[in-house]
């Protein structure tokens, strides 16, 4: 993944002043005055805390009239007045300092400015915290793991939230975002994922694509929100060439009912609430009001394909969303709760209260498929997987005396589809975690850190690994679909000889392996094979010993390529089973060559960037006859034949994404 930023010349310049670095520590402030407010974004530092408090400003509303910030934004946005400006700095926190006392902070009108603007801010988290009154709501450009719990986004001329130009894993839960568009409603999307292709593709730029402007926003979740009413656009607008997108659960009131929305001419009225012009994004559990909806508005979530410009990268935008188990209300004649009138793909099927239509798949071009009953299960939701930095370190574990609560909440949620690779730090609970010699500190920047008090630390091969482990210590994990017999490789390192770690299935041991005391950060193989595991089951490490570091287990199903070894890295001929049909993050450490369940002659396999080394891979994939190349973050390959490929990389990048279909 292109580092985001490093090609960016951000400006931000107040009249009679010039900011120059401020050396400080990260620390924890409560402010409640505007000047307090600005002062803090101004000067903030990585792992700043940063609490509003919701009875300062003015009656508890942060409005900033004096000279604003001119920037300029990576899409091309000059002189773009922004109220409050935060860039170039990770993992800060704003937010209330009394949730149940919501600071608002307020631009001075619907067609002047943004009310909140942020660059480069991995990390980044707003809470309890209202936004109103701009020509813009919430911007966030190049910087993953943004989360938004618990705000409101309101009285807003165009767009409420737009997370922009690379940005992954965004999150926005628990929130409200309403009256948007009132300037201008063909602008006025509620949450708006990512770029319009004319802002990327590079037959409308002069530079080349992904340079200055990252085509791809990929696996926001966004959940648990009320989105409306008085939206002047779509609700949730996902651009092509992002993947990924996850929207849950979530309450959407199309009414439009004021007048600065009525009044436009009618060309300008949306006619979806959901949008798919990425790839393999989800809509499920949503409910959807058409009460006082207006009248061009006849679809919740539809679906559209986006066919890129440019051939050398090959895009096609558009397939394989689902759009199941959503309740439409108060719907009208001609209503349908998913409607698709082009091109694209997606599976759909059990909505209440209106209509399903797609048009006749042909396999190719249109790709859509009716589903009911148990097949309406979509894919797990997206975690939080893109790291703040690309650093890692090797520094190593030993064991620590320091006592810590039970770990008992769920920490990373997401089920993993099997065969697989489970990150030993996407631990889903802690059952008997007894030290916290590492837990959530600063230092650990290849992974995100899940709590539970579970020791994590950066590991020498590129992710994070668990370590700091005592004598009976667990963690488990959660699998998707399964459902037969794998191979479990254990990766795992220590100073010390013969250190137990054993693996469970649903309770039922399945084996055990020991370390070979080479080092914390020597690395080592060993696999537990032919292990009956079913959809949905829990597997469970234990540290029989203690003194043994973990860094992931990846499942193959029997005959694949998973053996002991003492290598940091498997032999480049070894290859890995992989399913077809399912997008899984691939190791190349773990073999060069992968083998599909079955040929890809007159099949697709796509090729995506993976965020986990903070790398882009480049290079070529071949069958042994037939090459094509890598050289973007999202590859559309149809000249394989066989079921066999291997991945011949130009750079050190070793995870990519793929899927075949």
């Amino acid at each position: 993944m292109q580092q985001k930023g490093l090609s960016v010349a951000l400006k931000a310049i107040v009249t009679g002043a010039i900011f120059l670095p401020v050396l400080s520590f990260a620390g924890t402030y409560t402010v409640s005055t505007v000047t307090d407010l600005k002062h803090r974004l101004e000067t903030a530092q990585n792992n700043d805390v940063i609490k509003v408090d919701g009875n300062g400003g003015n009656n508890g509303i942060y409005s900033y009239s004096s000279s604003k910030y001119n920037i300029w934004t990576p899409d091309g946005y000059t002189n773009v007045a922004t109220n409050y400006l935060l860039h170039d700095v990770e993992n800060v926190t704003i937010q209330a300092l009394n949730a149940a006392q919501k600071p608002v902070f307020k631009g001075t009108s619907i067609n002047n400015g943004y009310v909140f603007y942020g660059q480069n801010v991995n990390g980044l988290t707003l809470k309890n915290i209202e936004f109103e009154k701009g020509y813009k709501g919430v911007i966030v450009d190049r910087s993953d793991n943004v989360t938004m719990d618990g705000i409101k986004v309101s009285e807003i001329g165009q767009e409420g939230i737009h997370i922009r130009d690379g940005s992954d894993y965004f999150v926005l839960k628990n929130s409200t975002v309403a009256d948007t568009g009132l300037d201008r409603a063909d602008r006025g999307e509620a949450v708006y994922l990512c770029n319009d292709r004319k802002m990327w593709n590079a037959q409308y730029q002069p530079s080349p694509v992904e340079e200055d402007k990252l085509q791809n926003c990929d696996y926001a979740h966004i959940y648990n929100n009320t989105i409306g009413p008085n939206i002047g656009n779509n609700s949730v607008d996902v651009k092509e060439g992002t993947v990924g997108a996850y929207i849950e659960n979530n309450t959407f009131l199309l009414a439009w009912t004021r007048s600065e929305l009525i009044n436009f001419n009618a060309a300008e009225h949306p006619n979806t609430a959901v949008h798919f012009k990425g790839a393999e994004g989800v809509a499920t559990g949503n409910t959807f009001n058409f009460a006082n909806a207006p009248s061009a508005m006849y679809r919740a979530v539809s679906v559209d394909m986006q066919l890129d410009d440019d051939p050398a990268l090959a895009l096609i935008h558009g397939f394989d969303n689902w759009a199941v188990n959503n309740t439409i209300t108060n719907a009208g004649s001609g209503v349908y709760a998913f409607r698709a009138n082009s091109d694209g793909g997606a599976t759909y099927g059990c909505n209440i209260g209106a209509p399903d239509y797609a048009p006749k798949s042909n396999g190719t071009d249109r790709r859509y498929l009716s589903v009911t009953g148990g097949d309406c299960t979509p894919p797990p939701a997206p975690s939080s997987g893109g790291s703040s930095s690309s650093s890692s370190s090797s520094s190593s574990s030993s064991n620590s005396s320091s006592s810590s609560s039970v770990g008992s909440s769920a920490g990373y949620t997401a089920r993993v589809a099997l065969p697989g690779r489970i990150e030993a730090e996407h631990y889903y609970q802690a059952p008997l975690e007894n030290t916290a010699g590492n837990a959530n500190n600063s230092a650990v920047t290849a992974c995100t850190y899940y709590g539970l008090n579970v020791d994590v630390q950066n590991a020498s091969e590129g992710t994070c690994n668990v370590g700091w482990t005592q004598a009976g210590e667990q963690l488990t994990y959660r699998v998707g679909s399964a459902g037969g017999n794998y191979n479990i490789a254990v990766r795992h390192a220590s100073l010390q000889n013969g250190r137990r770690i054993q693996v469970a299935v649903n309770g039922v041991i399945a084996g055990t392996v020991s370390t070979n005391g080479d080092g914390w950060q020597s690395w080592t193989t060993s696999t537990i094979n032919n292990v009956s595991i079913p959809t949905n089951a829990t597997l469970t490490v234990t540290f029989l010993d203690g003194s043994a570091n973990f860094n992931y287990l990846n499942v193959t199903s029997v005959g694949g390529s998973s053996s002991s070894s003492s290598s940091s890295s498997s032999s480049v001929g070894s290859c890995q089973n992989i399913a077809f049909g399912v997008t899984q993050e691939i190791d190349l450490r773990d073999g060069r060559c992968i083998n599909f369940t079955q040929s890809l002659v007159g099949e697709v396999l796509q090729i995506k960037d993976s965020d986990v080394q903070g790398c882009d891979y480049r290079g070529n994939v071949s069958d042994g006859v037939n090459t094509a190349n890598v050289n973007a973050n999202y590859v559309k390959v149809t000249n394989m034949s066989g079921s066999q490929v291997t991945f011949n990389s130009s750079n050190s990048c070793d995870f990519v994404l793929i899927k075949t279909y």
